[in-house]
């Protein structure tokens, strides 16, 4: 009977003593893992500082202020040899890594410095967790990634060659269509109808014209522009004008040049045909400079 009732209180007793070792357990183990967390943290932010302050003697030391570049690289040491006094396996890892600090200041400026950004790189790796390596391997390959395109789209930007776009009154058929004044071929003509006057307008990007290369047209003696006027317009606006008498440039192989003085800034060329050749009139080319 006696044990019967030593059993009543035991029982209960035990269940008490498993539930508050449970609960001791589980808070000691959510405090340890909160201060790991916290030191963690501590760690990262003391780490972080090293890169600006050796960042930041190194630019004194470029500015010519010696002594103070002194100052703040022996701030970034004394942060450096409080981490790894705290942490002796950081210390062992750097050591390892043959990072560590200089034993006196007798070490060159240089020298020190980059033995603090080899220990800021080493310590950085060294306290992220795989995840957190991961995640820092994906941006540097997202960011290369994104280098790469950005400086493959300027170099595509840069050698392609300007847009042209040709708008002509008429034209006289095939094969002597309007766009045959851009396609860098001496030998292909564009022609209006027969013994009728037209224009023909180029609209490019903005730019600074300087001159404008008009070549006549070529292989046909019968046809060739023997006067004109130019119209340098911008957003619509006319900005210049000038009349050229091209009866010289008739059935020659040298473009007649016209220059603009001063240049002006545009974003198309008409050219108003107002004197034909016996038959007809048109360009070989046109070129903006």
């Amino acid at each position: 009977m006696a044990s019967t009732t030593a059993l009543r209180f035991v029982a209960p007793l035990k269940s008490w003593a498993r539930s508050g070792f449970e609960y001791f357990t589980l808070y000691f183990a959510t405090q340890t893992a909160t201060t790991l967390m916290a030191e963690q943290t501590q760690l990262h932010a003391r780490i972080a500082r090293l890169g600006p302050l050796a960042e930041a003697a190194l630019q004194l030391s470029i500015d010519d202020a010696p002594q103070d570049a002194d100052e703040v690289l022996k701030r970034a040491e004394d942060t450096l040899a409080e981490i790894t006094d705290a942490h002796p396996s950081l210390s062992a890892l750097l050591l390892a890594q043959r990072a560590s600090a200089p034993g006196s200041q007798d070490a060159s400026f240089d020298e020190r410095h980059r033995v603090i950004e080899h220990s800021v790189a080493v310590l950085r790796g060294a306290v992220m967790s795989p995840s957190q390596r991961g995640f820092v391997r994906v941006q540097r390959a997202v960011l290369l990634v994104i280098t790469l395109s950005a400086f493959l789209m300027f170099v595509r930007w840069m050698t392609k060659p300007d847009t042209v776009i040709v708008v002509p009154s008429s034209s006289w058929g095939s094969p002597y269509f309007a766009s045959n004044v851009t396609d860098h071929d001496p030998n292909t003509n564009w022609l209006l109808p027969d013994h009728a006057t037209g224009w023909i307008e180029l609209r490019f990007s903005s730019q600074v014209v300087r001159s404008i290369h008009l070549l006549n047209v070529q292989g046909l003696p019968a046809y060739g522009t023997t006067a004109c006027t130019l119209k340098l317009l911008s957003r619509g606006r006319e900005v210049r004008t000038m009349d050229l008498d091209l009866s010289t440039s008739v059935n020659q192989t040298r473009p007649f040049v016209a220059t603009l003085d001063p240049p002006v800034q545009a974003d198309a060329v008409r050219i108003e045909i107002t004197g034909t050749n016996r038959l007809g009139a048109g360009f070989a080319a046109l070129e903006i400079h």
